[in-house]
């Protein structure tokens, strides 16, 4: 199974469906019949994944990379494999409890830094 990447902004449900490669060719094939899918371990928060067709949907508020963890169980292969759906949420990081968060804003790399403080600070301050 393969899961392209999707991208979207932060609040949007976003979704994309498993691409079988069965053929020589390359071409797409078809999903085998009695194939089930379920979210793998530690799943993204708003993460769900259908069970019959393998679509992952993804409900972010919080800006960055989510990979989602799809296990694929085939009706005559007992183990099952593992995929991974690939989200680029787009929009602002949440701030946690640490002091530094990182985020893509606009496709930018960018860091927030809490700032505590009574008074206006200089640059200086601001790096040290």
């Amino acid at each position: 199974m393969l899961y392209p990447t999707v991208r979207g902004d932060t609040g949007t449900d976003l979704n994309r469906m498993p691409k079988f490669r069965l053929n020589a060719d390359g071409a797409d094939g078809s999903v085998p019949e009695g194939t089930t899918f379920a979210l793998g371990a530690n799943a993204a928060d708003g993460a769900s994944v259908d069970v019959a067709n393998g679509t992952v949907a993804l409900s972010s508020g919080v800006g960055g990379v989510v990979a989602v963890f799809v296990k694929e169980r085939f009706a005559d292969y007992c183990a099952g494999v593992f995929s991974v759906a690939g989200f680029e949420v787009i929009g602002s990081a949440e701030l946690g409890s640490s002091n530094v968060e990182t985020a893509t804003v606009d496709c930018v790399n960018v860091f927030y830094e809490r700032l505590i403080s009574d008074r206006p600070m200089i640059v200086t301050e601001l790096i040290e």
